[in-house]
């Protein structure tokens, strides 16, 4: 599997169905628990964080803002748009294989040293987007599966 996201929901899938599948099966942590949505919710505030950093750091580039307050923002935008990425390059790098996160990584950082923070910060917060919106769609998902 090549995204943690997807290897973390589709183990949170197998899971959900087994315990809907087999009464006897109970996993640990049932799926729409809290842990879970403040997981999400932590995903949405980054991808929040991630988009207000890149915004800022664009609209001070434009506008003439100081360049550690445009830099300061496009620091913003990196380290919370990466962070998930990240904790799956660090996992990724202990395979054999190249995944997609580790990839992204360096994409942004070589946006980075061309020159093009904005650009790197736009990767980071689509990618980041689209992990918290497939973790979202998973959780519903298993909610009612389970309910049925």
């Amino acid at each position: 599997m090549s995204d943690p996201h997807n290897a973390y929901s589709t183990q949170k899938v197998s899971s959900g169905i087994e315990a809907t599948s087999n009464p006897a099966s109970v996993a640990v942590e049932q799926p729409g628990t809290s842990t879970e949505r403040l997981d999400v919710r932590r995903q949405a505030v980054f991808v929040t964080l991630t988009f207000f950093g890149m915004i800022g750091g664009l609209l001070g580039s434009w506008f003439g803002a100081p360049s550690s307050l445009v830099w300061g923002f496009y620091a913003v935008a990196y380290v919370f748009g990466g962070w998930y990425e990240l904790k799956g390059s660090i996992a990724a790098l202990r395979e054999p294989a190249v995944e997609t996160d580790l990839l992204i990584i360096i994409a942004a950082l070589g946006a980075l040293y061309i020159g093009a923070p904005f650009e790197g910060a736009m990767l980071l917060f689509l990618f980041s987007l689209s992990g918290m919106l497939e973790e979202y769609a998973i959780s519903r998902l298993i909610h009612m599966v389970e309910r049925v």
